[in-house]
């Protein structure tokens, strides 16, 4: 079982500006100073109060079971895997930008089953 209680996003806006870089000649009293490199972007929001993302909880199965031939030591095992068995969809990527913030990404991938046989000698 894996649990995921969230993560804290903050909408951020491109080039607000304006901006003063360590590389400028002139400051500007009123620019906001930044090192953050090719993109300018700050925090448009409440640092101190971030939205969230929802918790997750996943829940993976394993069984199996191994079948033995006579005295040699050989035998076959057989297993199944059951991934994500609640089959939870929470989004685990939304967009953080003034264009597409909230805009889920991607989610949790859906549940999958998975059998599989193993020969040892």
């Amino acid at each position: 079982m894996r649990y995921d209680s969230g993560r804290a996003i903050f909408p951020v806006e491109n080039n607000l500006g304006p901006f003063y870089e360590t590389w400028m000649g002139d400051y500007d009293p009123d620019a906001v100073y930044t090192t953050t490199g090719w993109n300018n972007v700050m925090v448009a929001d409440d640092p101190n109060n971030p939205d969230w993302m929802p918790s997750t909880t996943i829940v993976d199965l394993n069984l199996r079971k191994r079948f033995g031939f006579g005295g040699w030591g050989g035998g076959i095992t057989v297993s199944l895997d059951a991934l994500n068995v609640l089959n939870e969809d929470a989004p685990n990527r939304v967009g953080f930008t003034g264009a597409d913030y909230g805009q889920i990404g991607s989610i949790v991938v859906p549940r999958i089953y998975r059998l599989g046989l193993k020969f040892d000698f």
